[in-house]
């Protein structure tokens, strides 16, 4: 998961949380999204396209983005989630505003993941 960690703070441009190793970053890893990034619109978004549902919240003034793995979760399933926080993050530089459509409409919305 560390090395997952790595690759997605370098592919994505983004932050983890701590950089100081502990016992838990096997388990267990926290990323910093922008400052401009609504939780709930990521969560929307992750869980209605790909469901995926990881914990995204704010903390001292920092959106916070963790995922853990569990001894059932897959490979495939990190490079899910690393393609659904890519298309997001891409999504989220073009236009806030259709993200901010997409969460407030999400059960109106028929997308198609295929």
């Amino acid at each position: 998961l560390l090395q997952f960690q790595e690759r997605l703070c370098s592919k994505l441009d983004i932050k983890p949380m701590t950089t100081t190793p502990s016992k838990w970053q096997g388990q267990m890893v926290s990323f910093i999204l922008a400052d401009n990034t609504d939780p709930e619109i990521v969560k929307n978004f992750l869980f209605s396209k790909y469901r995926i549902e990881v914990p995204v919240f704010d903390w001292n003034g920092n959106i916070i983005i963790r995922i853990s793995m569990q001894p059932y979760n897959t490979i495939e399933e990190l490079y899910l989630f690393e393609q659904a926080l890519s298309e997001f993050l891409n999504l989220l530089r073009e236009d806030l505003v259709v993200l901010r459509y997409i969460s407030e409409n999400v059960d109106q919305i028929k997308i198609n993941t295929k």
